[in-house]
């Protein structure tokens, strides 16, 4: 999902792989394999430079408003008591973290602390959605073109 979105902005924007690869000093390698999702967890600071570099949010890369799955495939949602509990579950992972991190000499600032929050609820997200997927009972699985008929 992540690459096909970037690879549709992109598009839209008329910004070639190459290019932004070079404004964002990263290889072109690197680029395909977050453009074709063989690079599962691309830092945040590589897909803010590419958000930068296409002037949208990060956000947009993971908004379903670029998803069009044609095949109709069942794709979850969280809610918004999911989104809310997951947030939580990452500040509690961050805040047990800050004990182990800040008896470094060199602690971490609140904007690192941020990052490693955002990078965290990211993950828990997606590991939350890819369970739902395998997991939801298929009586459960409501497709769009089901619902629309």
């Amino acid at each position: 999902m992540l690459g096909e979105n970037i690879k549709k902005i992109m598009n839209e924007k008329g910004i070639s792989a190459k290019k932004i690869a070079e404004k964002a000093e990263i290889s072109t390698t690197y680029l395909s394999y977050i453009l074709n999702d063989k690079r599962k967890n691309p830092s945040l600071e590589v897909l803010q430079k590419i958000a930068s570099i296409l002037d949208v949010s990060v956000n947009d890369f993971f908004d379903d408003k670029y998803n069009t799955n044609e095949d109709n495939e069942f794709n979850p949602t969280l809610s918004v008591k999911e989104q809310k509990r997951l947030d939580k579950q990452a500040q509690d992972i961050v805040n047990n973290l800050s004990v182990s991190l800040s008896k470094n000499k060199n602690s971490l600032e609140d904007e690192d602390y941020e990052i490693l929050q955002a990078s965290i609820s990211a993950a828990l997200q997606s590991l939350t959605l890819k369970n739902k997927k395998k997991f939801t009972p298929k009586k459960y699985r409501v497709n769009k073109k089901k619902k629309d008929k």
